[in-house]
């Protein structure tokens, strides 16, 4: 008798590893950009490098709602160091186009990844006084900046607001049938793991 509830169990064990294995895929979408708020008035916002659009637009109507009257754009491509700063060009001149003026744009032209993105506006933040930050980036994204920004941000004084963009390819809720959503989630997930053991 004893066998035979042994066995049970571990098939019931197995079951209810199975469903929540299929859980855990199903949701893996909602779970990685679920750390996003809605924006608040702020200091300052920050969009985040690596965009390919969707993130300076959302910044325009970020701006243009009064959220925020600073903008600040991180994020170089590889390349020359004399021809970094041109990379930015056309997210300033996006912008600029979109009535942000000038001398609301400031540059990050040191940081290379996530990390250093956090801590450089964190410290710049702070001299400045700013209390309330934006940061704007891709909804898969939101679950990993959360940490990163978190962690950082402890015993500075300044608040963050994880604000994320909408673009065209992010399925949430289906991410595994849209090509561009699966490679995004499946990279977010390698980069939690490797943010966990560097940091």
């Amino acid at each position: 008798m004893a066998k035979k509830q042994l066995k049970r169990f571990a098939c019931l064990a197995g079951f209810l590893c199975i469903v929540l294995a299929v859980i855990g895929f199903l949701r893996a979408g909602v779970f990685l950009s679920s750390p996003a708020r809605q924006p608040v008035k702020a200091d300052a916002m920050v969009i985040l490098g690596g965009d390919a659009g969707a993130r300076t637009l959302k910044g325009i109507e970020l701006y243009k709602k009064g959220y925020a009257a600073r903008v600040i754009l991180t994020g170089l491509d590889e390349g020359e160091p004399e021809a970094q700063n041109y990379y930015l060009h056309w997210r300033s001149q996006m912008l600029i186009g979109a009535g942000v003026p000038k001398r609301a744009l400031q540059f990050d032209t040191v940081s290379k990844n996530s990390w250093e993105e956090a801590a450089n506006t964190l410290k710049r933040a702070q001299a400045a006084g700013w209390k309330t930050v934006l940061v704007v980036s891709d909804p898969p994204h939101m679950r990993r900046l959360k940490w990163v920004w978190g962690k950082l941000q402890r015993g500075t004084g300044v608040d963050v607001v994880l604000v994320e963009a909408v673009p065209s390819w992010w399925e949430p809720q289906r991410w595994w049938k849209n090509e561009i959503s699966a490679k995004f989630v499946a990279n977010e997930y390698l980069k939690i793991a490797y943010y966990l053991v560097a940091h």
